[in-house]
């Protein structure tokens, strides 16, 4: 982490690193002692109604996994 950090500095001359955050608490935990602040970050999905269904339900079998 901390050589991709110094990479964004020293040869990309960018002042900002993003870390892409975590849902997981102790992910989450670590990341913010490196002092960031919080964005929320939107997303937003289409699909063909048909395949609703489908999407409904891969996204209750990825929230209990």
């Amino acid at each position: 982490m901390w050589e991709a950090i110094k990479f964004t500095k020293n040869n990309l001359s960018l002042n900002e690193f993003d870390f892409e955050g975590s849902m997981v608490p102790q992910i989450e935990q670590f990341f913010r002692k490196f002092g960031g602040h919080l964005i929320p970050c939107y997303t937003t999905v289409w699909c063909k109604p048909y395949l609703e269904p489908f999407w409904l339900g891969y996204e209750l079998l990825r929230k209990k996994a």
